[in-house]
């Protein structure tokens, strides 16, 4: 049983708000959609020589009677920007509600929930009849919220547009080098791999820990505290992988707008704060 309640402890110092959890689901949800791209770019370009570089069948379905190499790279940019859209960005969702959006709404509702279970702990050092009899929470309906939803967005599109022009270069560095379907598909796969590997992880922490602490600060905000204590990573995570500029605000105290502004203060930062 100490082991049990020792693991949780280090799990709560870990991911204060809890959105761990939520955030595996999303990098979960963005995961499965690289590996439909690959997988289709592995029928179509190798399997089915989709370029026509060996065969007469190219991406556009057109014939191979003096088709040139750019004819084959003006088939596949647009054939590319088809799939990154059906696959990354719309894999059958609607186009209206984007699928980005209940991940950035689940991290604002863990954060606020999170901070009124702090306004509640009897070991706040609070002046409790300063505090509203019932405890509101901010939701994730508002103004503020719809700009984390717009900007969660425009990342993923960034990520689309990015993955589309190294793709692209890709295949042309592949037909003025008169390489075969398995070597330029290989050199498609390489580019999907590092797109994924150095963006999406980014993103996906940047973008619920923003939304984890608007929705902290926001109901801090609505229970009238002005004032947070910002508590940096080598406290909630203890591992030694703190970087200097987060153990520099260690223990300082900042405004409700400081610290909507400071954290997350880098791509994988995992500061918090406590009340003051």
């Amino acid at each position: 049983m100490q082991d049990v309640e020792k693991a949780l402890h280090n799990l709560r110092k870990a991911d204060p708000a809890g959105v761990l959890a939520d955030q595996k689901k999303f990098y979960d949800d963005m995961h499965r959609r690289f590996v439909v791209m690959k997988d289709t770019i592995n029928k179509e370009v190798l399997q089915q020589d989709g370029l026509g570089l060996t065969n007469a069948v190219l991406l556009s379905s057109g014939s191979m009677n003096g088709v040139t190499d750019s004819d084959r790279l003006h088939a596949f940019e647009s054939w590319i920007a088809g799939l990154i859209a059906s696959t990354i960005l719309f894999n059958g969702e609607s186009e209206v509600s984007k699928w980005t959006d209940a991940y950035i709404i689940q991290a604002w509702d863990k954060g606020a929930h999170h901070t009124v279970s702090q306004l509640e702990d009897p070991e706040l050092d609070q002046e409790l009849s300063d505090l509203p009899e019932t405890l509101s929470i901010a939701t994730a309906a508002g103004a503020v919220a719809a700009v984390l939803l717009t900007n969660a967005w425009s990342e993923m599109e960034g990520i689309a547009a990015g993955l589309k022009q190294r793709a692209t270069r890709a295949v042309t560095d592949g037909l003025l080098k008169k390489q075969n379907p398995k070597q330029i598909t290989e050199a498609l796969q390489s580019v999907i791999n590092e797109t994924e590997n150095r963006r999406t992880s980014v993103l996906v922490h940047m973008e619920t820990m923003r939304a984890a602490i608007r929705g902290a600060t926001q109901t801090l905000r609505l229970n009238r505290i002005s004032s947070v204590t910002l508590v940096a990573e080598w406290l909630t995570m203890q591992d030694g992988h703190v970087c200097p500029r987060c153990r520099a605000n260690e223990g300082k105290v900042f405004s409700l707008e400081e610290i909507e502004a400071l954290i997350p203060l880098h791509g994988l930062c995992r500061c918090w704060f406590r009340i003051v």
